[in-house]
């Protein structure tokens, strides 16, 4: 099995296809060159880090960073369609929980 064989549990595995699902929708849309993406994730690409990637780090730039502006443009991101079987649905954009700015979003999703 693919998960055995690669030292992941299924979980993480399941994990980073709808992370890779988002980031896929994200660079097909008109935001793609609004974007970078950055840590865990992508160095986990690289290197082997030592613990399980649970997000996308992603810094927005030429862009309005207004919390309304992101919920829009989420949306936007979560409605394309790949014929990929996901699909992504927009619950809501929250604040950091932490002294940098920025927002989280959440990643519900259907797959079927």
């Amino acid at each position: 099995m693919f998960t055995s064989k690669k030292g992941k549990s299924f979980n993480e595995v399941w994990k980073l296809l709808v992370l890779e699902r988002f980031l896929a929708r994200l660079s097909r849309s008109e935001y793609s060159d609004k974007f970078i993406f950055k840590g865990g994730l992508l160095l986990s690409y690289y290197l082997t880090i030592g613990r399980e990637t649970i997000d996308i780090d992603l810094l927005a730039r030429r862009l309005n960073a207004e919390k309304s502006s992101v919920e829009l443009i989420a949306q936007e991101i979560y409605l394309l369609n790949l014929d990929d079987r996901f699909q992504m649905r927009f619950i809501n954009v929250d604040d950091l929980d932490r002294i940098t700015l920025g927002f989280k979003l959440g990643l519900p999703f259907n797959l079927g």
